[in-house]
């Protein structure tokens, strides 16, 4: 299953027909809209107001995030949402300290 545990949520709260379809609604919505950025790219790259720096920082805000992910969870043995929230709020703090304080 590609969902996991949502989708057996979604077939326990709507039934095994309506689960299942909302289910394959929502895989069809997030492939059409894959393929729409795709596909419209140069535009949404020439209009979006947003260039390389601001993809720069994006790849390594997810990065970082991911790093200390990994280190809350395996080192330190926190819980998965508590760890994404740490290095989620970490990730920009450590962001606000090089941008700002140099």
């Amino acid at each position: 299953m590609v969902f996991g545990e949502f989708q057996d949520e979604l077939t326990s709260v709507f039934g095994d027909i309506i689960g299942w379809a909302i289910g394959h609604v929502i895989l069809f919505l997030s492939l059409g809209a894959i393929i729409l950025g795709i596909r419209e790219r140069n535009h949404i790259i020439n209009n979006s107001g947003l260039g390389r720096s601001h993809a720069l920082d994006l790849c390594v805000f997810l990065l970082l995030t991911a790093v200390l992910y990994f280190v809350y969870t395996t080192i330190f043995q926190f819980e998965s949402v508590a760890s994404w929230a740490l290095a989620a709020t970490s990730s920009l703090s450590l962001r606000w300290m090089v941008t700002v304080l140099g």
